[in-house]
C-alpha cells in the first residue's frame, strides 16, 4: 500500500476536481435550459438518461484521467447508447468540447469520447492489483429533478485504498443566498452556476 495522500496532495486533487466539477456545473445548467420533455433515454432498469449524464462524466473522467492516468473510475454511464446513436453521440460530443474549450483543452474526437466514458467502467473486486486511486462519480444525481428543471447535483469522491478522501458536490440551481458564505466546505460559484460542497478526510 502506498502512502496516505499529503494534506498538499489533497489539496491539489481537490482543487483540480474542483476546476472541473465547477465547469460540469456549469455546462449541465446550459443543457437542463434547453432540455425538451421525451428527449430523455431510458436504462435497462427503466431510469432515465439525458445528454448531461454523458456530457457531465465525459468532461470529469477525461479531464481526470489527463490529469491522473495511474487512477482508476466508477461512473454510471458507458458509451453503448452513443455507439447506436449518432446523433445522441454528436449532441454530447458538441457539449463537452465547448465546455474544454473554456478551459483551454483540445476537442475529443468522438473515438476518445467513448473512452472517457467507458473510464468509468472499472470494477475493482475483479483487479488482482488494487489501484491506490479510484474516483467515484454520479454526473446527474437526480435526474427526474433536472429534467423538471429543478434541482440535481453532481457527485465525486476519491478513495485511497478503498477509504474515501476527497468528496465533492456541485449543485447547479442551488441559490447561494441560502447558503452561510463561512461555512467550512463551501464554495459560491455563481460565476459558474449554483453553489459547491468539498470535504476532505
Amino acid at each position: 500500500m502506498g502512502a496516505e495522500l499529503s494534506e498538499q496532495e489533497a489539496s491539489a486533487m481537490l482543487n483540480a476536481a474542483t476546476r472541473v466539477v465547477a465547469r460540469a456545473c456549469a455546462m449541465s445548467r446550459g443543457v437542463q435550459a434547453s432540455f425538451e420533455s421525451g428527449a430523455e433515454l431510458k436504462k435497462r432498469d427503466a431510469s432515465p438518461v439525458t445528454v448531461a449524464d454523458f456530457a457531465v462524466q465525459a468532461l470529469i473522467l477525461a479531464e481526470l484521467h489527463e490529469l491522473y492516468p495511474s487512477h482508476k473510475f466508477i461512473a454510471e454511464e458507458t458509451s453503448s447508447a452513443l455507439q447506436r446513436d449518432e446523433n445522441l453521440l454528436l449532441q454530447v460530443q458538441a457539449t463537452v468540447n465547448a465546455a474544454r474549450e473554456l478551459s483551454s483543452r483540445p476537442p475529443l474526437s468522438a473515438q476518445a469520447l467513448c473512452a472517457a466514458l467507458d473510464l468509468g467502467n472499472y470494477a475493482e473486486p475483479h483487479d488482482p492489483e488494487r489501484p491506490q486511486f479510484v474516483w467515484v462519480l454520479d454526473p446527474i444525481d437526480g435526474t427526474k429533478g433536472f429534467m423538471r428543471k429543478q434541482q440535481f447535483c453532481i457527485a465525486l469522491a476519491l478513495l485511497q485504498h478503498g477509504i474515501p478522501h476527497i468528496g465533492l458536490l456541485g449543485c447547479p440551481n442551488l441559490p447561494p443566498s441560502l447558503m452561510d458564505a463561512s461555512a467550512d466546505g463551501f464554495r459560491d460559484t455563481r460565476e459558474n452556476g449554483g453553489v459547491m460542497f468539498h470535504a476532505l478526510r
